[in-house]
């Protein structure tokens, strides 16, 4: 299962899901919403505010980096 990660730089949390995920050896893609206008766009339209937003590839809403931590069995 491939993970997408919605981050911008300077964002501790983002950071910390990233390297949670390579620590779990899982394949993700990471997107700079400062770079990408649609992705912040369809953040604000979903009113999601925060980042990281983090799905699984099949479009699955994973949420931030404690939802993500506990959809790996972490507490």
């Amino acid at each position: 299962m491939k993970f997408v990660v919605l981050s911008q730089p300077n964002c501790k949390y983002c950071q910390k899901s990233i390297d949670l995920l390579d620590n779990y050896s899982l394949e993700f893609e990471v997107i700079n919403i400062n770079d990408n206008p649609l992705m912040k766009t369809l953040m604000s339209l979903a009113d999601l505010k925060t980042v990281p937003q983090i799905f699984k590839s099949n479009g699955r809403h994973v949420g931030g980096f404690s939802d993500l931590k506990a959809s790996l069995g972490q507490t």
